[in-house]
């Protein structure tokens, strides 16, 4: 195998893994190509670092901190731009500064930084789950079309390496759309309950085939409209949304039922 071979197949393994690890590869470009490079200027046009000026680390860490508090927080996105002026004035101090400035050219604190604190996961999961929401809603009947763009600007923001921004928006209007989900089903249980309520009520006559239906959907729609609420409390709308729409469902079938088997008792 000779070096062109090895350079083509390391060059396709940089390409897998910038395609894969691009939010890394970023941040690592930001250690050393953006600090670390702007730092070695600063040494090398008119030895403007070694007098203290350091342009080159200031153009640096605005960069860098423009960039993290779109992907971690504000305050580490300060701290790791802190760390691309080698923690000025401490670099200031003779030998001791020499040896901050050599030491944080080469740490990789922006990957560092940006492995341990990204919200990309946070933003991720919130995406899903106000998509999640979203088709529960839509199902139901509930108008989501400003959500829908909403959601597409939260893949956007994600895409663009902005979960911090993508994690904002999806939390505000996964609230709105929580909000109705929770006033649906809650409307739908009352509707359901006042229903369960009239019938007691009235006390239905009737053969005893007729009450033992009435009965049985009361106590299978009251265990629904429990399921419903406990889903609710758990942020399960599938489920809520599901158990109470099936428990009016059950009522209304034993209507129909009831009906009939009067029908064909009268007959």
């Amino acid at each position: 195998m000779d070096w062109t071979q090895i350079a083509l197949i390391g060059l396709g393994l940089f390409v897998i893994l910038a395609i894969f690890f691009k939010r890394y590869l970023t941040a690592l470009i930001y250690d050393y190509v953006v600090d670390c490079g702007l730092s070695f200027a600063d040494n090398l046009l008119l030895g403007a670092g070694l007098i203290g000026l350091d342009i080159g680390d200031w153009i640096a860490a605005v960069l860098i901190f423009i960039k993290e508090r779109k992907i971690t927080n504000g305050f580490l996105a300060g701290l790791v731009a802190w760390e691309a002026t080698n923690f000025i004035p401490f670099s200031l101090i003779p030998i001791v500064g020499e040896g901050l400035e050599i030491f944080f050219n080469f740490f990789p604190a922006v990957f560092i930084g940006r492995l341990l604190f990204n919200k990309f996961g946070k933003a991720e999961k919130q995406e899903k789950k106000l998509e999640k929401d979203m088709g529960v809603a839509e199902r139901a009947g509930i108008d989501v079309s400003k959500e829908k763009d909403v959601l597409a600007d939260v893949k956007k923001l994600i895409n663009s390496e902005d979960p911090v921004d993508a994690l904002k928006e999806a939390k505000k209007y996964d609230k709105e759309i929580t909000q109705k989900l929770i006033n649906y089903v809650n409307r739908l249980m009352s509707d359901t309950q006042g229903v369960i309520q009239n019938i007691i009520r009235q006390k239905p006559e009737g053969s005893d085939e007729v009450v033992d239906t009435l009965q049985e959907a009361i106590i299978e729609s009251e265990q629904l409209l429990s399921m419903a609420k406990k889903s609710l409390v758990g942020e399960d709308f599938e489920t809520a949304v599901g158990a109470a729409i099936n428990a009016k469902k059950i009522l209304v079938a034993s209507f129909k039922q009831c009906d009939e088997i009067m029908r064909q008792q009268g007959t």
